[in-house]
């Protein structure tokens, strides 16, 4: 979707490659009604005429392209399973637009919000989707019985017990600090 909104403002703009990715990553907003009408950035086009655009303008092309897309899903989440929506879950990098919620819950109501990955080193949510397929693929070994593993066990064994002189140290000076009192007497 990024690249999508990259493509759009190359398009409607008319500007180069790298002055869209910069425009995306540093101005844009999902919804106007989060926009400031009277944040200004200034734009040159591939043929040189230079002109102003407000941020509300930006979040309106990115605000109509965004609702398209999430249209499309809905009609096709109804589609496939002919069921009255309850919840949905959106997981991405484009939930970490800002103002993403609002065009959310314009096309899906109350019923739809993003999942924030709160696992370590995962924090940013274009990494969600891939978090689950792993997720999703280790219970389904666990279910049978199987173990995936890219280390072997010696190769495991091996690096538990493999210590540098700096983890001695350091592993003393934790030990000097979290005994007790009476303990060092």
């Amino acid at each position: 979707m990024k690249i999508l909104l990259i493509f759009l403002y190359l398009y409607i703009y008319n500007i180069s490659l790298e002055k869209a990715r910069d425009l995306k990553e540093n101005f844009a907003i999902s919804s106007s009604r989060y926009a400031d009408m009277y944040d200004k950035i200034e734009l040159e086009t591939t043929g040189g005429t230079k002109y102003n655009i407000t941020q509300m303008d930006v979040a309106k092309v990115v605000e109509a392209r965004i609702e398209e897309i999430l249209k499309v899903a809905k009609k096709e989440i109804k589609n496939l399973t002919n069921r009255k929506i309850g919840y949905i879950i959106v997981v991405g990098g484009l939930s970490e637009i800002a103002g993403f919620n609002y065009v959310l819950e314009n096309v899906f109501g109350s019923s739809a919000y993003t999942y924030n990955s709160t696992t370590i080193g995962l924090r940013d949510n274009s990494y969600t989707s891939v978090l689950g397929l792993i997720k999703y693929f280790d219970n389904k070994l666990e279910l049978r019985d199987t173990i995936c593993n890219m280390f072997d066990n010696d190769d495991v064994k091996k690096i538990n017990t493999v210590k540098s002189k700096e983890d001695t140290a350091m592993i003393s000076i934790c030990n000097n600090f979290l005994q007790n009192k009476e303990d060092k007497v």
